[in-house]
């Protein structure tokens, strides 16, 4: 999550993370910190994930990456048929 978001979100605080990512470009960045708890509306339930807070350049339609794990929490099924 775009530290933007987080910030526009007043939501906290931010946990201290050990690790760096390695972005899809190749990149490497220190996370600023790790947000417990956040509710996520997928279909007609909600769910309690936790992001991960980096520091990105601001724009109007932040992205946010979704994975695996928050599946099985939502009960989604994904048929790759």
């Amino acid at each position: 999550m775009p530290y933007s978001l987080f910030h526009r979100l007043h939501r906290g605080p931010l946990l201290v993370v050990p690790f760096s990512l390695q972005l899809a470009d190749g990149s490497v960045t220190q996370p600023i910190g790790r947000l417990e708890d956040v509710p996520v509306n997928i279909g007609d339930i909600w769910v309690l994930e936790d992001f991960l807070v980096v520091d990105m350049p601001k724009t109007d339609d932040a992205q946010i990456i979704l994975c695996r794990p928050i599946f099985p929490t939502a009960g989604c099924h994904i048929d790759v048929r």
